[in-house]
């Protein structure tokens, strides 16, 4: 029958980079794409008891479970490799998933098993983001407000600021 669903948790991805050469090195020191969680909650999220997954397939929703003992504190942000290198995660601080973002175009969703209900929790669908840019919510946990960041800002606060609006003196 019809069972309650938990309220969904206040976890976004936030920024996702799918074209990072020069931006930031994950743990192997390669420049692979990025993605990252924000908690906008006042409670800490521990990823494995809640039973997320990551994945590019919409049709394989558990592609990739969070590995154990993966957490993201209250307010705080988690930045995961989305580089099809499993073999280079590190417990529970360098994190790599089991597939690869696409670097010209694609999709990524955050996905929680809710009271054995299969749930996305929030997805980024993008295409064309140039080379060392990400692709972020404005504010961090706004996923409808997203644009395309000069700067990205792995593991920080979101920074909307575009060069062109820059003034020199």
């Amino acid at each position: 029958g019809a069972g309650t669903l938990n309220a969904i948790p206040k976890l976004w991805i936030s920024e996702i980079e799918p074209n990072n050469t020069t931006v930031v090195q994950d743990n192997a020191a390669d420049y692979d794409p990025w993605l990252e969680l924000y908690n906008s909650d006042s409670t800490a999220y521990d990823l494995t008891a809640g039973a997320f997954y990551l994945t590019a397939d919409y049709d394989n929703l558990t592609h990739w479970a969070v590995p154990n003992s993966s957490s993201v504190a209250a307010g705080a942000r988690r930045l995961i490799w989305v580089d099809g290198e499993p073999g280079e995660t590190s417990g529970a601080t360098h994190l790599h998933t089991v597939f690869r973002a696409g670097a010209l175009t694609g999709n990524v969703a955050l996905v929680q098993i809710n009271n054995s209900r299969t749930t996305i929790v929030d997805y980024v669908n993008y295409s064309l983001i140039p080379t060392n840019k990400s692709l972020g919510n404005v504010p961090d946990d706004n996923s409808w407000n997203r644009q395309i960041f000069d700067y990205p800002t792995p593991a920080a606060l979101n920074n909307p600021t575009s060069q062109s609006n820059l003034v020199v003196r």
